[in-house]
């Protein structure tokens, strides 16, 4: 992103460009953050408005990278839904095209996002990583499904949020948890 036109266009007044703007620096292209740069998160630079910091985990199943945010740019600019702040999006991103909204929004835009809308974006994050791999939450009404391990069960929909079969195991055993308690009238 450092030399992307979009990218310095929207974020390249902020602190630190002049050392990342147009960068050859070959550390950037590895997968170990750089000594030398700082790692608050709390502070505001253009290191703070790149991808891997951006796009990483909100909402109820930590919704991560730059596809799954590109999946609600589109669902938000296509779609009339009742509420002031993604009507505000929508009618900013109207007629531009989903990648380019990606690079030039800024974290304080998915705070908003995902901390304003009255639990809007975090469910509609499930419901469009669900869409995307595999419709995981298209699960039946039958106790055998549910308990297995298999689509339809519990266990599937927590092995396709993670990726992982100790996290389906994980879960499946939280989900439980949540319903027994429910169903003996306590809280979890």
């Amino acid at each position: 992103m450092f030399n992307d036109r979009d990218f310095l266009a929207a974020h390249g007044s902020l602190p630190l460009s002049d050392r990342v703007r147009n960068t050859t620096d070959p550390r950037w292209r590895g997968d170990r953050y750089p000594e030398g740069f700082p790692t608050d998160p709390n502070q505001q630079t253009i290191i703070h408005e790149a991808d891997f910091f951006k796009f990483r985990g909100r909402g109820l199943i930590q919704t991560t990278f730059r596809s799954a945010y590109r999946h609600l740019i589109e669902y938000i600019r296509d779609n009339a839904i009742a509420h002031p702040v993604l009507e505000d999006y929508r009618r900013r991103w109207t007629g531009q095209n989903s990648d380019r909204i990606a690079t030039m929004t800024t974290n304080a835009n998915w705070d908003r996002l995902f901390l304003e809308t009255d639990w809007i974006v975090p469910v509609l994050g499930v419901r469009l990583h669900s869409r995307h791999s595999g419709n995981y939450l298209n699960m039946p009404l039958d106790a055998a499904v549910l308990n297995g391990s298999d689509r339809g069960s519990i266990y599937f929909v927590g092995r396709r949020i993670s990726g992982s079969p100790r996290y389906g195991r994980l879960f499946r055993q939280r989900v439980m948890q949540m319903l027994n308690a429910l169903g003996n009238g306590a809280t979890p």
